[in-house]
């Protein structure tokens, strides 16, 4: 417990400096990097040998650098594809739970590389307005737009960071009625709905009283939102950890166990969030 304390403070300062510090070409390089390792974890867990995992990891970074400049149509295109591939597996996950794990079982490559990929491109280009013409290709976004980038970004960490720990400590408090058993045996009913409660407060709070900002329905709707997907990222890392008989995707960071443990509830969250924001 002590080493999580201290790796998750360790970690929160480090992002926080890169936030701060960091030029945008050196944010943008750190992202990538992080997606990259984050895939090489996800194929580690599916015991794949360490040459097939070196060459996907290579393609995976060439599939990176060559699509860093898209059109707007495919972004659009891929963004509303990628809206409908997360309620797609948050319905498997919650009604068809054995289809996720048959599919995590037989394409789970092909699975770890779509989805990381998707979170990546959607994070890079975070604060893309969609209706508008953007020259030189959608990444001079995050290129030109720098401050307002690491304000979005702060905004997506606070919201999942705070998620998850509502929801671990509401579950560990009052937690009695399990969530999903058959993926995560240790997630409860009380810790989903505390990880939806306290991030909603915050943020109500924050922006009506400090920003002057009243929500609208729809800001409260993609908030809950961002919180139900919060779980139901980790559920599906879990369900693929499972699947294989893992019980972390690294042991890179003490007490909390790999990468992609830390970032699993980031995968649909950065894409709703560009959704909700920028579409």
């Amino acid at each position: 417990m002590t080493s999580r304390i201290y790796t998750g403070i360790l970690l929160t300062v480090s992002v926080g400096l890169i936030l701060l510090i960091s030029s945008p070409l050196l944010l943008f390089s750190f992202i990538s990097l992080i997606v990259v390792y984050s895939l090489y974890e996800w194929l580690s867990i599916s015991d794949l040998n360490e040459i097939k995992k070196l060459i996907y990891v290579a393609l995976f970074s060439i599939l990176l650098f060559i699509t860093i400049n898209i059109s707007l149509t495919t972004f659009q295109l891929l963004l509303k594809l990628s809206v409908g591939l997360w309620l797609l597996i948050a319905l498997l996950i919650v009604f068809y739970s054995s289809w996720i794990r048959f599919m995590l079982k037989k394409y789970s490559s092909l699975i770890g590389i779509t989805l990381l990929y998707l979170s990546w491109l959607f994070l890079v280009n975070l604060g893309t307005n969609l209706t508008g013409i953007i020259n030189g290709g959608l990444s001079t976004s995050f290129f030109n737009n720098d401050i307002q980038i690491k304000h979005y970004l702060l905004f997506l960490i606070v919201l999942v960071s705070l998620s998850d720990i509502s929801g671990y400590f509401f579950g560990k408090s009052v937690g009695k009625k399990k969530l999903c058993p058959s993926i995560s045996p240790n997630k409860t009913v009380e810790g989903f709905i505390g990880s939806i409660i306290i991030p909603l407060a915050f943020f109500s709070i924050y922006f009506l009283y400090y920003k002057d900002y009243q929500f609208m329905m729809n800001d409260l709707f993609f908030l809950v939102l961002l919180c139900t997907f919060c779980t139901i990222g980790d559920l599906l890392v879990s369900c693929h950890k499972r699947v294989f008989n893992k019980k972390d995707s690294g042991n890179i960071l003490p007490g909390h166990g790999g990468v992609l443990d830390r970032l699993d509830s980031y995968l649909p969250c950065i894409i709703i969030y560009q959704y909700w924001m920028f579409m």
